[in-house]
């Protein structure tokens, strides 16, 4: 009899947790925004939220969204740029674009860095494809797109990476580093295959 009534407390304890937990865990609050453009990525540098897509935005605590202004930005005048994703290394922000300037829009992309998020500066214009994603690890930054891999140790100066001839076609979508090795994956050259690369520095 003990026994089954220390069950029944039990029980009783683990539903009641339940029912708490669930009850502390609502549902995702959409909030309309970040104004104007729509946004694709977004990084939390330490003091504030950056989002980037058809243009920057910035944010105290996400919830309250302001455009950074762009004035003769990109340079050219005739421009435009789509942002895909943006990292931070706590300092500096690194935002790519999968798609090209003005009338050469298409398969090209761009690299702009910022000390804060307010202001942009363009670094590397008309890559040779366009750039997906970027990430910091290592001490060191990772961006691309296609089959192009690039690396930085600084967000400003560029190279590209090497990488094996077989990897002609593929499409890269995305790339994290876990502390000791980089991982990229994507889709490959046939319509339903997909890949994994890794590399131990970045750039090899």
């Amino acid at each position: 009899m003990a026994r089954t009534l220390r069950r029944v407390v039990l029980i009783s304890l683990v539903v009641l947790t339940a029912v708490q937990v669930g009850a502390q865990c609502g549902p995702w609050t959409v909030i309309p925004g970040p104004p104007a453009q729509g946004a694709r990525a977004a990084v939390w540098t330490g003091d504030r939220f950056v989002a980037v897509g058809d243009g920057f935005f910035v944010s105290p605590d996400g919830r309250s969204w302001r455009n950074v202004p762009q004035e003769g930005f990109p340079p050219g005048g005739d421009a435009w740029l789509s942002w895909s994703a943006v990292a931070s290394d706590g300092h500096r922000l690194v935002a790519v674009a999968d798609h090209g300037w003005g009338t050469a829009r298409g398969n090209t992309g761009a690299i702009a860095v910022s000390e804060n998020g307010e202001r942009w500066q363009v670094v590397e214009a008309r890559t040779a494809n366009g750039l997906e994603t970027v990430a910091w690890g290592g001490g060191r930054w990772v961006a691309a797109g296609g089959s192009l891999f690039l690396w930085s140790d600084d967000g400003r100066s560029w190279h590209q990476g090497s990488v094996e001839p077989e990897s002609s076609g593929i499409d890269i979508h995305s790339v994290t580093y876990t502390g000791s090795r980089w991982v990229a994956v994507g889709a490959g050259p046939g319509s339903s295959d997909g890949f994994t690369a890794t590399s131990d520095d970045g750039v090899t």
